[in-house]
């Protein structure tokens, strides 16, 4: 039986790389290794001890030894913390956005031209291409919340604030293509994709919400920002 020391030694022996990541959340990639949700999966299924069969994905060829299973329940902060240092950044650049983005919305709503207002508000304006629910946007991001509002709404329809992992925008929509039944049995494998993908977002965002709020922080942002720390 193969034992995790010599698992390692036999790693090391043939020169092949071992990491060891930090714990995995069902349904995620292991740390440190990109598209690794079967392996993943395995460690969840298996006892400790466990060696997985070798899986393959577009980058290499891994194998997982399950070493502990951690039991349910709250994280400590310790683990989290760089999480939550970085939600709190996030939550901060967000604000300054908003900030920045309000105003010019005010604006466009008195009836000024997107072009106009981004050049008064230092801000960017564009026109993109005509783009499907699960396209790439060009600095927006690839099938995000802003193609599904863009595809939701009226022509014409001006939506002030829409997130994506790139920032915050608005939008206005300029033209759709007319509904056609049969772009649309082409397109909906696509369109459920993307609104799982969606839900799963806004389920991640819940959960990590919970962590923050149940853990212990002290916020010394605007300290820190005066020069006392």
């Amino acid at each position: 039986a193969v034992d995790a020391a010599s698992f390692a030694a036999t790693a090391e022996t043939d020169s092949i790389e071992l990491i060891t990541p930090d714990p995995v959340p069902a349904g995620r990639n292991i740390t440190g290794l990109r598209n690794s949700v079967e392996g993943a999966q395995f460690a969840h299924r298996a006892e400790p001890g466990a060696i997985s069969p070798v899986f393959e994905n577009s980058d290499c060829c891994y194998v997982v030894l399950l070493e502990e299973v951690l039991p349910a329940g709250p994280t400590p902060l310790a683990e989290v913390r760089n999480q939550v240092v970085q939600r709190l950044k996030d939550e901060r650049n967000r604000e300054i956005a908003a900030g920045k983005l309000s105003p010019a919305v005010g604006a466009i709503q008195m009836g000024r031209s997107f072009a106009e207002v981004a050049e008064e508000f230092s801000l960017t304006q564009a026109v993109t291409d005509t783009f499907t629910g699960s396209s790439n946007i060009p600095d927006v991001g690839y099938g995000t919340a802003f193609n599904a509002v863009a595809l939701a709404v009226d022509t014409g329809t001006l939506i002030p604030q829409v997130e994506t992992s790139r920032g915050l925008f608005a939008l206005r929509t300029l033209w759709k293509e007319p509904f056609g039944e049969e772009q649309y049995l082409f397109q909906r494998d696509q369109m459920r994709a993307m609104l799982l993908n969606l839900k799963q977002r806004e389920l991640m965002e819940a959960w990590l919400a919970e962590r923050v709020a149940a853990a212990d922080i002290v916020d010394n942002r605007d300290a820190r920002r005066r020069g006392e720390l």
